[in-house]
């Protein structure tokens, strides 16, 4: 991938620029992918960092700052030391004009996808970036942005800094005829003899009040003015004023220096699915970046109280704000106390804490981890959280993010669209809203904010008189409910029989804002001791006032992509007394664009990345925001690392067509159970095999169980299926016996379902799937209600809106869950495994062609079963003979490090001047590992080791002897791990040859 400085002529032609990356020791110049929009430079120089001088901004304080007497330092995996060190050692590049720190040298695709993220900040813009799992896609975007960020933090301070000189100096003539601005500190750095001179003031009050205007902006760089006691006071508000007039005579100007002097350095927001991806981001951070930005990772109470109280309540939320009210909750009390030890303290800029650190230091210190890392928000440059925290504007309200000229990253994005129609949606039900009412009822009697609550209230009751009067007229009919629907024009006129007029929105909404005010101010002082409502009734009001805003308020014509749905079901309650029937009221968002356009209109740039997001095609018209800057990387891996292949027919030649009508059939299912039998055979380890649905995976275990083939399949692999149940403790022990057997030669086979637990979010690496088979095309329920409303909103919006189709939108869904299942194989660089696509369908370039496209160029087309496992045996043949020659080439390196430890060992000896010791294991080479154990364990219980007077000898003593007992454990290890592989290679063999 490094070429020669020159450049090829092949690269000439391809390119239009390159880029040139410079570390210590060489120069080399990388292919970049042929996008003039890139605009990489060909510089070969980086500018020096800026170091601002003390006084220039300042970070607002927060309502938990407090001083504390012993600041504890977050623990961190590498040093003050590691750290320069690795900032020397990485490499440098320029790319669009920003200088980048990556921490090895990068791929071409790598350096093509940070000019994308790097162009589209710079122009305010969005990004959709797919890139396997295992290319490093995580570090590449991390990089960019920060990189991004610390250019454009130092752009402003420049321009704000060399601003404010002017402006000074200008006061300074009208006031003195040579005012020794030069002389200051705050502008050079450099010592004075005096800072007390009326000049030195009053360059001082600038930087105070600059840095009050541009709050929040940054705090790296210095220490604050504004805390000086001998600022001058009339001064301060003189330069005040004239920073007032200076806004009004720069604002429209258009230039640079006009937008860098009123912008704010934004927020970066980090949003993925769940919180062990994003532990897995700020790992990447910690361990592998440069860069050492502020964080905060916000989380539920689930995975940050420590309160021994609530260890095992169900209901963390609200039993924890009970606690706080009644000043009951002494870890509350003391997250300042947190929150201090969480903060990098001083110029160190080398920790990166987690949610276990700030757990483990909460602990220590009896702070409130979920409150500190709220506050630590405030100040943070970098922000993670999950999904809903972002996406969820109920969520995002009462959690107090602001997406305000925000840079948003969503990792894990394949599922923007659904989550975003989620986020959009509610359901309520009779009940819920019965309980809600009662709830706000009881807090009027106490006679606070009376009048809110009132109008609260009434909102519900007019939904639930509503309800009583409606009459038995549903429209839909299925087996155990009824449902009425209701759209667009019907929903308006439907809310005004109610009393629900768009006028009225503004006074519900302002209701509900003053409830939710109080709440936060009781949480932060406590002043007064007073019930509020339950966290369900605030979630239920929030909800509901969330959909009538998106109803009235937001866009007039956002009430077209909603569906009013009252749905009536059976009670499956046995509690004694309840009612026949449950009634629930739902508001069906059915364009995700309602939700997602709102954000966008708030944040600077959007960058949406994932491994799987083809088809990629239907972001931009489903979301209803422009992506300029797209892109598709390649893989890492070598065309020997995976095997791709689609599989049109059975055991018998028999066609596979996984539709409901054909897999109702004995035959298929036979079929489908022999092709998979027989290919498990052939596949060592663990395999994945994902089939369309619960019920299919229900069904096909059944029938195998009567013909006997779950016993002959049982015989090859160990066989586990995907639970239904969302029982994480039952999830975590299967995962561990998988996880266990299919390291094994025979390995285990996991029956799993498109869109379920394993779909995403597990870690198939290496042995857990050498092999992923995908049984049909994972198309969703076409019986469910919601899908077939959305299917039919986007017919008739499609001409109109520019959205998908209807059988558009309804295709993309099964692709993109199938690309989900086919990213479980091959999870980073030296994996390797193979795929079938067990379905006729997939031998049509139409289905193949909504692949990710590094899996497109590679998959091949087989026409029988027997073609299929003659491919696959040559390949697991091939692999498994390259892994054994791996263990030999390790074996053979064996001498060489015993020798240097033998080496090492006298030297340190002479240095000592001790006597060997006196134990001596043997060097066995054959196959006798019990007694070789046996003797180091009597070495370590009985060691002798020559005594001296020295402390620090005989220190040094029990190192070298530790070392080299670890010396020999290591070499016996590894003969006994090569020995079972040759055995293991003598044992396929003759299998392979004589079955």
């Amino acid at each position: 991938m490094v070429e020669d400085s020159k450049g090829s002529d092949n690269l000439k032609r391809r390119l239009p620029s390159t880029i040139v990356g410079k570390n210590s020791s060489s120069s080399h110049t990388f292919p970049v992918h042929n996008s003039p929009s890139l605009g990489l430079t060909n510089t070969t120089t980086l500018k020096k960092l800026f170091t601002a001088a003390p006084g220039t901004l300042r970070r607002k304080q927060t309502s938990l700052d407090f001083q504390f007497k012993q600041p504890l330092h977050i623990p961190t995996d590498i040093s003050d030391k590691e750290y320069q060190k690795s900032i020397a050692s990485s490499e440098k590049y320029t790319i669009n004009g920003v200088d980048v720190r990556f921490p090895f040298k990068a791929y071409p695709f790598q350096i093509a996808m940070m000019g994308k993220i790097i162009k589209a900040l710079k122009e305010s813009e969005n990004a959709l970036l797919e890139s396997p799992t295992g290319t490093g896609k995580t570090l590449t975007i991390l990089t960019a942005v920060l990189a991004w960020r610390e250019a454009e933090r130092t752009n402003i301070t420049n321009i704000r800094t060399e601003h404010f000189k002017s402006f000074v100096f200008e006061q300074e003539k009208q006031q003195t005829p040579n005012p020794p601005i030069s002389s200051s500190s705050f502008f050079i750095g450099a010592d004075t003899k005096s800072n007390n001179t009326p000049q030195a003031i009053e360059t001082k009050a600038a930087g105070a009040l600059a840095s009050q205007r541009f709050a929040n902006d940054n705090d790296d760089f210095m220490e604050a003015v504004c805390d000086h006691q001998n600022v001058n006071h009339s001064i301060a508000i003189k330069v005040n004023n004239a920073i007032d007039k200076i806004d009004l005579g720069v604002v429209g100007d258009g230039s640079e220096k006009s937008k860098a002097l009123n912008e704010s350095i934004p927020t970066i927001f980090i949003a993925s699915r769940t919180q062990k991806q994003i532990q897995q981001i700020v790992r990447e951070l910690r361990e592998k970046s440069t860069y050492r930005p502020r964080i905060s990772i916000l989380g539920s109470r689930e995975h940050y109280c420590i309160n021994p109280q609530l260890k095992r309540s169900t209901n963390k939320g609200e039993e924890c704000t009970s606690l706080i009210e009644t000043d009951s909750c002494g870890y509350f009390n003391r997250t300042r106390q947190l929150q201090g030890h969480a903060k990098i303290q001083g110029e160190e800029r080398n920790a990166i804490w987690d949610i276990e650190d700030l757990v483990t230091v909460g602990k220590r210190t009896r702070g409130c981890p979920y409150y500190a890392a709220k506050a630590l928000a405030e100040t943070a440059e970098v922000i993670f959280a999950p999904y809903n925290y972002i996406i969820d504007p109920h969520v995002r309200a009462s959690s107090g993010i602001s997406l305000e000229n925000s840079i948003l990253i969503i990792d894990e994005a394949h599922n923007i669209e659904s989550s975003c129609m989620d986020s959009g949606s509610a359901d309520f039900t009779e009940q819920e809203m019965i309980e809600t009412s009662r709830d706000l009822e009881g807090i009027v009697k106490q006679g606070h904010h009376v009048d809110e609550y009132n109008t609260l209230i009434h909102l519900i009751k007019m939904f639930l008189d509503w309800r009583c009067k409606f009459e038995d007229s549903f429209t839909i009919h299925e087996f155990s409910k009824s449902l009425k629907i209701w759209q667009g024009p019907e929903i308006s006129q439907l809310l005004g029989d109610m009393g629900i007029l768009p006028g009225s929105i503004p006074m519900i909404t302002q209701a509900y804002a003053i409830i939710q005010e109080t709440m936060g101010s009781s949480d932060k002082f406590k002043l007064l001791k007073r019930e509020y409502p339950s966290q369900r009734s605030l979630q239920l009001i929030g909800g509901l006032v969330m959909i009538l805003r998106f109803l009235f308020s937001f866009d007039p014509d956002f009430i077209n992509d909603y569906r009013m749905v009252l749905t009536k079901s059976e009670n499956e309650s046995r509690v004694k007394d309840s009612l026949p029937w449950v009634y629930t009221f739902s508001f069906w968002c059915m364009n995700p664009a309602v939700i997602f356009k709102h954000i966008e209109s708030m944040t600077k740039s959007i960058i949406l990345t994932s491994g799987t997001m083809s088809p990629i095609s239907s972001f931009s018209r489903e979301l209803g925001v422009k992506f300029a800057h797209t892109l598709e990387a390649p893989h890492i891996i070598k065309d020997d690392q995976l095997c791709i292949g689609s599989l049109p027919s059975g055991a018998n030649n028999m066609p596979l067509v996984g539709v409901y009508k054909s897999f109702e059939t004995f035959d298929y299912q036979d079929q489908l159970g022999l092709s998979i039998a027989r290919l498990a055979n052939l596949i060592p380890q663990g395999l994945l095999v994902f089939l369309p649905s619960y019920m299919w995976l229900d069904k096909l275990m059944d029938r195998w169980r009567q013909t006997g083939l779950e016993q002959r399949l049982g015989k090859t692999k160990y066989i586990f299926t995907e639970p239904r149940a969302n029982a994480k403790k039952e999830l975590e022990n299967l995962m561990a016996k998988y996880d266990s057997i299919s390291s094994t030669e025979s390995g285990a086979i996991l029956f799993c379902v498109y869109r379920g637990k394993m779909s995403e979010g597990i870690d198939f690496s290496d042995h857990r799937a050498r092999g992923v088979i995908c049984v049909g095309l994972p198309f969703p329920n076409i019986k469910d209600i919601k899908v077939l409303q959305k299917r039919d909103y986007n017919t008739q919006r499609a001409s109109s809106r520019g959205l998908l189709t209807g059988s558009e939108w309804y295709s993309m869904q099964a692709y993109r869950a199938l690309n989900q299942a086919l990213g479980r194989c091959i999870r980073h660089r030296n994996d390797w495994g193979a795929i079938i696509l067990l379905d006729e369908r997939f031998s049509q370039s139409r289905c193949t062609s909504n692949l990710s496209k590094w899996m497109r160029t590679k998959i091949r087309q087989w026409k029988t079963l027997q073609e299929a496992e003659a491919v696959l045996k040559s390949f697991f043949d091939y692999r498994i003979k390259a892994e054994f020659e791996l263990k030999l080439q390790l074996e053979a390196h064996i001498p060489d490090e015993k020798k240097k430890r033998e080496e090492y060992q006298v030297e340190q000896e002479q240095i000592c001047k001790v006597d060997e010791p006196q134990t001596d294991l043997g060097l066995d080479t054959d196959f006798n590992t019990a007694g070789t154990l046996d003797s180091l364990k009597g070495t370590i219980e009985n060691p002798i080791i020559p005594k001296s007077s020295n402390t620090e000898i005989n220190i040094l003593n029990w190192v070298i002897m530790l070392d080299w007992i670890l010396s020999r454990i290591t070499t016996h290890v590894l003969t006994v791990t090569n020995q079972y592989c040759a055995w293991y290679l003598l044992c396929r063999q003759i299998h392979l040859k004589y079955g």
